[in-house]
C-alpha cells in the first residue's frame, strides 16, 4: 500500500513539474550577436547615409568609404536572426502548453522593447529634428508593437522584424492550442513544402506562403533534426529533409527577388552569388547543430554577448543615426564611432540588467496574471463549448453516425 502512494505521489509529480530545460547552445548565443553586429555595421557604415538618415557624413568619405561593398550586405543578418528564432522557438515548444509559450514570449519581448521605444523617442525629442521625428499618437501606437494596425510608423525602423516575428509566433501559438510541440515538429515540414508550392505558383506573397517565413520553418526543422535526428525512421528523416531543401529555397528565392527593390532604394548593386552564398552560410551554421559535438562547444562570453543581442538590436539604429547626425564629421569620426559603439552597448547591457533581469519577477507576475489568465480562461471557455456542442443532439447527423459515434467509445 506504501508503495502504491509512493507510486501515485511520484506520479503527481511528474505531471506537476514544468518541461525539462533545454540546454543552452553557446555557439548559439555567438551566432545571435555575430547577426546582430552585421545588423549594426549595415546601419552605421552604409544605410543610414543610404537612407538619408545620416547627413553629416557621406558614403565616399571616411571612415565609410573603406569597405561599403562588405557592410552593404549586413542586412542579411536579418534573415539569419529569423532562421535562430525558428531553431530557438521550436526548442522551446516542446512540452510547453499555450499559455507557456505566450508568457515566455512576452517575458522575452516586451520590456526591453517599450524600454527601446521610449529612449528612442525620449533622445528624439531633443535630437531628432526632421529626421527623426515622433509624436505622442506614434509612441503609444508603438507600445503595442503593431503600429501599422493604428495607422503609425514604426519609432524605430527596425521594428517592422518584429511584427514579422508575432506572425511565425501566432502560428506556433495557433498549433500549440491544438497540440504539444511535437505537433509544431510534425506541421513545419509539410509547411515549407507548401510554401515552396506557393513561391513556384507565384503566390508565396500571400501570408504564409513564403518570403521570410521560410527561414522561420528551416530553422525549425533543423532544430527538429538537431533534437530527433538520431531516433527519426526512414520516412521521418526523409519529410524533414524535405522540408529543409524547400525551406532553403524559399527562403533563397525570397533574398534574390528582392535585390532590385533594394538597389534602386539603396542606390547601390548586390551579387546574387554573395547573398546566395551568404544565405546559404547561415543554414550550414544552424546545420551543424546537429553534430553534438559542435551542439556542445563552449564560447567564452558567449551568455553575455546573448543577452546584450535583443536589447542592442533595439537600440542601435534611430538612435545612432540622430547621435552620428549630432557629433559626426569627416574629422571625428575616429574617435564618434567607437565611443558610439562603445555607449550602446554599455546602454544595452543596463537594459538587460535592470529592465530584463532585475525587474524580471515583476513582469512575469503582470503577464501571468494577464496575457497567461487570459489565454487558460480562452482554452477553458473553448473546452466547455466544445462539451456542450457534443452533448446536444443534432438533427443534421445521421442516426447512424450517432450510433457509431455512441459505439465508439464501448468499442475501445
Amino acid at each position: 500500500m506504501g508503495r502504491l502512494r509512493a507510486r501515485s505521489r511520484a506520479a503527481v509529480a511528474v505531471v506537476s513539474t514544468p518541461a525539462t530545460e533545454q540546454p543552452r547552445f553557446e555557439l548559439l548565443d555567438a551566432i545571435r550577436f555575430a547577426a546582430a553586429s552585421m545588423v549594426v555595421a549595415f546601419h552605421y557604415l552604409f544605410n543610414g547615409v543610404a537612407g538619408g538618415k545620416v547627413t553629416s557624413l557621406t558614403l565616399d568619405g571616411p571612415p565609410l568609404d573603406v569597405a561599403p561593398g562588405v557592410v552593404k550586405y549586413g542586412y542579411l543578418g536579418v534573415p539569419l536572426f529569423f532562421l535562430v528564432s525558428g531553431f530557438v522557438i521550436t526548442r522551446s515548444t516542446r512540452g510547453r502548453s499555450a499559455d507557456r509559450f505566450v508568457v515566455g514570449r512576452a517575458l522575452r519581448l516586451l520590456p526591453a522593447y517599450w524600454c527601446g521605444v521610449l529612449i528612442t523617442s525620449t533622445v528624439a525629442v531633443w535630437l531628432g529634428g526632421q529626421v527623426v521625428h515622433v509624436d505622442v499618437p506614434m509612441v503609444l501606437a508603438n507600445l503595442t508593437m503593431v503600429p501599422p494596425l493604428f495607422g503609425q510608423p514604426f519609432v524605430d525602423g527596425v521594428y517592422w522584424t518584429l511584427l514579422v516575428e508575432l506572425q511565425f509566433y501566432l502560428l506556433v501559438l495557433a498549433l500549440l492550442q491544438v497540440g504539444r510541440g511535437r505537433l509544431v515538429e510534425r506541421f513545419v515540414p509539410w509547411w515549407a513544402l507548401l510554401m515552396l508550392g506557393a513561391t513556384a505558383a507565384g503566390v508565396g506573397r500571400v501570408p504564409y506562403l513564403g518570403g521570410y517565413m521560410g527561414f522561420f520553418a528551416a530553422g525549425a526543422v533543423l532544430s527538429t533534426l538537431q533534437q530527433r535526428g538520431a531516433y527519426a525512421d526512414g520516412r521521418e528523416r526523409l519529410v524533414l529533409l524535405a522540408g529543409l531543401a524547400a525551406a532553403y529555397c524559399v527562403g533563397v528565392q525570397h533574398c534574390v527577388v528582392e535585390l532590385p527593390a533594394l538597389e534602386a532604394q539603396r542606390h547601390t548593386t548586390y551579387s546574387v552569388p554573395v547573398v546566395v552564398a551568404l544565405v546559404t552560410a547561415g543554414h550550414l551554421m544552424l546545420a551543424a547543430f546537429c553534430v553534438p559535438r559542435v551542439a556542445r562547444l563552449r564560447v567564452p562570453g558567449a551568455r553575455a554577448l546573448g543577452s546584450l543581442t535583443y536589447p542592442l538590436y533595439l537600440l542601435h539604429a534611430h538612435l545612432g543615426y540622430m547621435l552620428l547626425n549630432r557629433f559626426a564629421r569627416p574629422e571625428t569620426t575616429w574617435f564618434v564611432y567607437p565611443a558610439l559603439v562603445a555607449g550602446i552597448l554599455a546602454l544595452s547591457g543596463a537594459v538587460h540588467l535592470v529592465v530584463e533581469k532585475r525587474l524580471e519577477a515583476v513582469w512575469r507576475r503582470l503577464f501571468e496574471a494577464t496575457l497567461g489568465a487570459g489565454m487558460r480562461a480562452a482554452a477553458g471557455s473553448a473546452a466547455t463549448c466544445v462539451r456542450s456542442w457534443r452533448s446536444r443532439p443534432h438533427p443534421w447527423l445521421s442516426s447512424k453516425t450517432r450510433s457509431c459515434s455512441r459505439a465508439e467509445p464501448s468499442r475501445r
